[in-house]
């Protein structure tokens, strides 16, 4: 079903591209794009291509391709030049070192010991090296961010290739192909990453001082502040008053655009989402970092010591179904969340856990397990954990 979901929304890219990017968008925001469809989706959301130039991609993504060939052998030859001692790159060489302990232990929630394989923790190895020796300094959650991503392109391809558009159509062009893999991932991940800078970046290109913040640990502050105030000023006082230090918990959130707290298939739907608007990627993906935290609000708010407030949103319970987080997100239902698992918890503590979830069922499901049939399930659940306080608090 789900290539032959992809293939309608295709199909009519190379004359309505316009109309079959609105499409593609209107899918991603409501969480519900089909795998088939994420590669080319992707590459027209972060504008690795033109949307509106259909003619242009297979040139532009073959001059990517040839790009990255060049740049990569170049950074090879770069490193085996200081390796040798013809050359001497201490930050290189402990770059390269970086990075190749993160690829050796690159572990993907959801994708089993599919980055264990020598010659995908090779690829990984060869696109980061590139990045680091033309692009920007490597920071470690850049390798999770490049291994979703192929793991987003892999299942995209295997799923793209129950229906075959002829080799002529532009659409042929955008689909993934094995051997391109490692060319194509590089390709999205520099577009993400341009649009992702800050989450990245030490500090802002201004010199270092006690009054200015690396841009990461802003977005971390703004998690706890600004975005967690503007739906949940109980929870945020609460931090705030036991001095939790949201860094510690919040930059491998951000650095891995919600890897770490999703599974492979599920943060892929996240990034569908986000990916539609990049310009407002950065505080999007913010505001989904503080939901996270109200999602637990209960349990945290009955700690009384930052360490182990710390410990419980390093390992926290399950996350939201990511159709219910992009929901949130996308109709600023923040404060309904935050009163709906009050409701909750105020019933829990009168009825027990177990009598709640036996009457209105868990406030979540995974989204793998949603069917056809439960497609309206977020809705429902939404209206149900959103009921008045008469109905529900009693």
């Amino acid at each position: 079903m789900e290539d032959q979901a992809a293939a309608a929304v295709l199909a009519h890219i190379e004359d309505q591209p316009h109309a079959c990017l609105e499409r593609l968008e209107a899918l991603a925001a409501r969480g519900k794009l089909p795998i088939a469809a994420r590669g080319a989706a992707w590459r027209l959301f972060l504008r690795a291509v033109d949307p509106q130039r259909p003619k242009s991609w297979r040139r532009a993504l073959a001059e990517d391709r040839g790009a990255y060939t060049k740049k990569r052998d170049d950074a090879l030859r770069r490193l085996k030049r200081v390796v040798d001692g013809a050359e001497t790159d201490e930050a290189l060489e402990d770059a390269a070192d970086q990075i190749r302990r993160d690829c050796e232990r690159c572990y993907i929630d959801g994708a089993g010991d599919h980055f264990v394989e020598a010659t995908r923790q090779k690829a990984l190895f060869d696109a980061l090296l590139t990045w680091h020796c033309t692009s920007g300094d490597y920071r470690q959650g850049m390798h999770e961010v490049l291994a979703t991503i192929w793991w987003a392109l892999e299942r995209a391809q295997g799923a793209a290739s129950l229906y075959c558009p002829a080799p002529s159509s532009p659409l042929h062009a955008l689909l993934p192909a094995a051997d391109d893999l490692e060319a194509d991932a590089f390709s999205l991940f520099v577009k993400l990453a341009q649009v992702t800078r800050p989450i990245f970046d030490g500090f802002d290109g201004m010199t270092p001082s006690p009054h200015r913040r690396p841009p990461a640990v802003a977005l971390c502050d703004d998690v706890q502040g600004r975005a967690l105030e503007a739906i949940d000023e109980e929870l945020h006082a609460h931090l705030e008053r036991l001095e939790v230090l949201p860094q510690i918990y919040a930059l491998s959130w951000l650095r891995t655009i919600l890897g770490r707290r999703y599974a492979a298939d599920d943060v892929c739907v996240l990034w569908d989402a986000l990916f539609v608007d990049t310009t407002c990627l950065a505080p999007k993906l913010v505001d989904a970092a503080s939901l996270l935290v109200v999602w637990d609000r209960s349990a945290l708010l009955r700690l009384n010591a930052a360490d182990d407030c710390v410990a419980r949103l390093l390992r926290p319970p399950a996350a939201p179904a990511p159709r219910l987080l992009v929901g949130l997100l996308n109709e600023k239902t923040g404060r309904r969340l935050v009163d709906a698992l009050r409701r909750r918890a105020a019933l829990e503590d009168v009825l027990g856990p177990s009598v709640v979830g036996a009457v209105l069922g868990p406030p979540d499901r995974t989204a793998s397990n949603l069917s056809e049939e439960e497609d309206d399930y977020v809705d429902a659940a939404l209206a149900t954990l959103c009921m008045s306080g008469g109905n529900v608090g009693g």
